[in-house]
């Protein structure tokens, strides 16, 4: 789990130098409330029971006091990506990178709109998809069911099939686990 003596990348340590001015912190009104790095791992740690938040490693990068919120992958299949961690269960990675994640948070302050509805339709493909079955795999383990990276179906005991992938958006997530036998 990460915590203050966890060396954070150089990606992560530019995007908190990158905020630290504050700019992009107290927009509730929009969904938007970044927080510093003390207060991304304090705020992680105290959704350390959390099998998704343990499982990725994630960091939670905002709070705007929704019971939603966007976190860093630091782990696995999916590290350097964004998860919305969403509490009505419309869960998903919503951003490739911490740049986009920024990026997109600049442009819902700057429009004045709601950043998840700036939320890319499409969820990134994964690149590895090995990896990606081990997190499926050990949030099935978790009997997390409903924070499934991608809509599978069971089957067998040990293959799993992704339901999302289509032409065009492959491996788009709906996060809802649907058993099969």
């Amino acid at each position: 789990m990460l915590d203050e003596a966890t060396p954070l990348g150089a990606d992560i340590a530019s995007y908190f130098k990158k905020i630290s001015d504050g700019h992009l912190s107290g927009h509730q009104g929009l969904g938007l409330n970044l927080l510093s790095q003390h207060e991304a791992l304090k705020f992680s740690r105290a959704l350390r029971g959390h099998p998704f938040v343990e499982t990725a490693e994630s960091l939670v990068l905002d709070d705007a006091e929704t019971s939603n919120h966007h976190l860093l992958i630091t782990k696995g299949a999916l590290a350097g990506s964004i998860f919305f961690l969403d509490h009505d269960g419309d869960s998903r990675v919503v951003f490739e990178s911490l740049q986009s994640f920024l990026a997109t948070a600049y442009d819902a302050v700057s429009r004045q709109v709601w950043i998840e509805e700036l939320h890319p339709p499409v969820t990134p493909i994964c690149q590895t998809p090995r990896e990606l079955d081990v997190l499926v795999t050990s949030l099935l383990n978790s009997d997390l069911e409903d924070l499934m990276p991608v809509e599978c179906k069971r089957v067998s005991k040990k293959f799993w099939r992704g339901e999302a992938v289509k032409l065009g958006d492959a491996l788009t997530p709906s996060w809802h686990f649907i058993k099969n036998g």
